[in-house]
């Protein structure tokens, strides 16, 4: 799948979607079993379009896939990419979703979800679009994942006196799935864990990358707390000021992000 494209989607092309979204991605196409018979799926958070393209290239004939994502430059950028597929795969906002049938679909896709302890309502709206004994894949990074840094998070907020941003950012940290509790979780929010693989993700950088000023602070770190501190006044300030100050402490240090992932794989029982 050729890559091309400016700002936001070049920025995910060349620096995110290499070390972290594609790893989730093949993840999921690890564990997917190619179906037989035609099939109706739907991928959240499409993205550039690359897990839809290899889906659409293992269902049968006369299947569909509904992409949907909230970005209108990565969702032109997936149409462009997955051409090949055009009469396969329907790309559309996420706003739309409102919109789709329940309980139609026989696999529901989400890398990369961001799923945590809190989520029920979003995995509840991902199982109601299931047909019965359909299947939901999803990624997510587990509880105790980017330890390192963290640690020099939480020390530089407390510097800050920013006690109630400090303590959304702890919550939210304490809020991902542990590998034990996957079973209980999911069956909680009324699915059957078929299968569960874990993945370690590393990602070096060297000293001097002043890594903060990078995007992957923005796509990989910040969204799992965002929306734990985001109802705390000025927590965008207060987040910019943190990444300054870690730029400062990294500037002639190197880090190793290290994240372990769960794809996990549930279906919705038959009633």
């Amino acid at each position: 799948m050729e890559q091309k494209g400016n700002n936001l989607v070049e920025v995910f092309n060349k620096h995110i979607f290499p070390v972290w979204h594609k790893r989730h991605a093949n993840l999921i196409l690890k564990l997917f079993d190619r179906p037989r018979m035609p099939v109706k799926a739907l991928e959240i958070n499409c993205r550039n379009g690359y897990l839809t393209y290899e889906i659409a290239k293992r269902i049968p004939d006369k299947s569909s896939i509904i992409a949907i994502d909230s970005s209108r430059e990565m969702l032109n950028f997936a149409m462009e990419a997955t051409l090949p597929f055009q009469n396969v795969i329907y790309f559309k906002k996420d706003s739309d979703i409102s919109n789709f049938d329940k309980g139609v679909f026989d696999y529901v896709f989400i890398s990369n979800s961001n799923f945590n302890k809190q989520s029920g309502n979003a995995i509840g709206k991902l199982r109601d679009f299931l047909s019965g004994g359909g299947t939901l894949f999803c990624t997510f990074v587990n509880r105790g994942s980017f330890e390192e840094f963290f640690n020099h998070y939480l020390d530089v907020v407390r510097t800050m006196n920013e006690e109630p941003y400090m303590i959304g950012v702890e919550n939210a940290l304490q809020n991902l799935i542990g590998v034990d509790e996957i079973q209980s979780v999911f069956s909680s929010f009324g699915l059957d864990v078929i299968r569960n693989e874990k993945k370690t993700i590393t990602i070096n950088f060297e000293s001097g990358s002043t890594i903060f000023a990078m995007p992957y602070f923005y796509f990989i770190i910040l969204p799992l707390f965002k929306y734990s501190v985001s109802l705390i006044p000025n927590w965008e300030e207060t987040t910019n000021k943190v990444r300054d100050l870690l730029m400062d402490i990294f500037e002639d240090r190197s880090l190793t992000l290290t994240a372990e992932i769960s794809c996990v794989i549930a279906s919705k029982p038959v009633i």
